[in-house]
């Protein structure tokens, strides 16, 4: 794709919608090609991080297991980290299979055949989570005695928040109760190391079938997954290689159908690449099945079904259309600012405002053009302290705090919110 890739290996490459430009992700720090393939790519929701597997020994110095690895690139710093190694930092073993990381950059959670990741070792392929800040690896897939599970657990998923991951196994110690011999899709709390079965429906009954690929949302809460159950939900039966699509809603217990058709057809066939949108609200995945009546070509086709919860606003700003030379555009646009002050000592002492944000001056806030880099676009608002404030050069700690008001009534009630910005920067 590039004339610079001249590895004649499998690469991964990462194109960029807006500029229309590639750009080879599978490379060392010092930006040498990987020396062998690379495979099974995920990104951070801002571009910054790709998570991919490799059997490349060029990647990072020490690489001398002879195996594939897992390696994360931050593209802002044009740094890459190998992440499947234990907590003292030793090389794997064995190989992962698939990998996925936080939007952060800070989990990375991948599977595994190694034995010699955590203490005590396991015997067959395991999740863990490694954390790129502590530099910690954990086993996830660990049974109910802190062992190893008693089944092969893989292809995990870690929500964006980096909360929450998902992965499916055929463990029957992971939880109480597993007897349905078969696979399943498994929840993991990262804060309080907590494992549940999410394969289940409304009543909390344990699908009678296996379920695989599981896929969750940014915020943990919805969990989708294939399965041949028929008692997931009402009516919905599943025969042979049959496979239907299902969202589990963390929070209510309620298991949504994603594969039926309009005129409810029903999948009768093998479904694949099941993927939730960052919110949950959207399901995509590949299938034979003629589930929309145009579907007329026999074969493997991609269908997105949604929306699957009413009252999802949207709340997102950039800063491309406004004038970054006018000192009123923030304000013309709604945008306010309110500023803490606090003692030397972080104790609270006052705060004034709430004053239209200003475009530049002495505090506050600007629009900064050409400050949102590679990831974000050209405008983007820089946030900083009140310079004007006679208390600043006393050892006072001044926190302006620019924010845009969007009024909130008793029709959005139950809504779900997003929010997006371009970029918050605080020089």
């Amino acid at each position: 794709i590039l004339e610079e890739d001249a590895n004649g290996f499998t690469d991964i490459y990462l194109f960029d919608r807006e500029t229309g430009a590639n750009e080879l992700v599978s490379l060392s720090s010092t930006g040498a090609q990987g020396n062998d393939d690379s495979f099974f790519a995920r990104l951070t929701d801002d571009g910054r991080y790709v998570v991919f597997t490799s059997d490349a020994s060029n990647l990072v110095p020490g690489d001398t297991n002879g195996l594939k690895d897992v390696f994360v690139r931050d593209r802002q710093l044009g740094e890459t980290y190998r992440v499947s190694v234990s907590s003292s930092g030793a090389e794997a073993d064995d190989e992962p299979f698939t990998a996925s990381i936080s939007n952060d950059g800070r989990f990375v959670t991948f599977d595994n055949d190694a034995t010699n990741l955590v203490a005590g070792g396991t015997t067959g392929f395991e999740v863990y989570l490694h954390d790129r800040v502590t530099a910690e690896t954990t086993l996830v897939s660990s049974g109910l005695g802190g062992q190893g599970g008693d089944g092969t657990s893989y292809k995990t998923r870690i929500s964006g928040d980096g909360k929450w991951l998902t992965f499916e196994s055929r463990a029957s110690d992971l939880v109480v109760g597993d007897v349905n011999g078969a696979m399943d899709i498994f929840l993991y709390d990262v804060q309080s190391g907590q494992t549940s079965l999410v394969s289940v429906n409304g009543a909390g009954e344990q699908g009678d079938d296996g379920s695989e690929t599981p896929s969750i949302s940014d915020d943990g809460r919805y969990i989708s997954y294939a399965s041949r159950a028929d008692n997931l939900v009402a009516g919905v039966i599943s025969e042979g290689s049959d496979q239907n699509a299902f969202v589990y809603d963390r929070m209510t217990g309620t298991v949504t159908l994603a594969s039926i058709g309009p005129q409810g057809q029903l999948s009768d066939n093998f479904l694949s690449d099941i993927q939730l949108s960052p919110e949950g609200a959207w399901v995509v995945y590949n299938t034979r099945s003629a589930l929309l009546s145009e579907d007329i070509n026999g074969q493997t086709d991609v269908f997105i079904y949604g929306p699957l919860f009413e009252g999802l606003a949207s709340y997102a700003q950039d800063f491309e259309g406004l004038d970054a030379a006018e000192g009123t555009a923030l304000a013309a646009d709604g945008w306010k600012v309110f500023t803490n002050v606090f003692n030397p000592d972080g104790s609270y002492a006052y705060g004034y405002g709430v004053f239209d944000a200003p475009n530049g001056g002495p505090g506050w806030s600007a629009i900064q053009v050409g400050a949102g880099g590679a990831y974000q676009g050209d405008q983007a608002l820089s946030v900083y302290s009140d310079y004007g404030n006679a208390d600043h050069g006393s050892g006072m700690l001044i926190d302006a705090l620019v924010f845009q008001e969007q009024e909130i009534g008793p029709a959005d009630v139950g809504e779900t919110w997003r929010m997006r910005f371009d970029q918050l920067q605080s020089p």
